[in-house]
């Protein structure tokens, strides 16, 4: 039971680090397009950024989220193992009683 554990753990773990590469890789492919885009417009109509967003307010509320998530798949991880801990325990241990009628 606890080598299904192991081997589940890692395939999520494989899976997580894949997914975060691929999503890195495309986040800096979608980055080098908006660079290009953006110096073909400056040099095109003389548009400049004034820096005038705050991309920060949009970083804290996505990383207290990311916190938030990262605490809820905590939680829901110790509940199913402290289960699965109890579960195994009940399975291990000696009925109380016998169902068997002794002559």
């Amino acid at each position: 039971m606890l080598w299904k554990i192991l081997i589940t753990a890692l395939v999520v773990v494989v899976a997580f680090a894949y997914l975060k590469r691929r999503s890195r890789l495309q986040r800096a492919a979608q980055q080098h397009r908006v660079n290009e885009f953006l110096e073909h417009a400056e040099t095109s109509s003389g548009w400049r950024d004034n820096g005038a967003g705050d991309p920060t307010l949009n970083r804290s509320l996505a990383a207290r989220l990311r916190l938030t998530l990262w605490i809820i798949l905590t939680l829901i991880l110790l509940a199913g193992s402290v289960y699965s801990f109890f579960q195994w325990r009940d399975q291990q241990s000696e009925p109380l009683a016998s169902m068997e009628r002794n002559p």
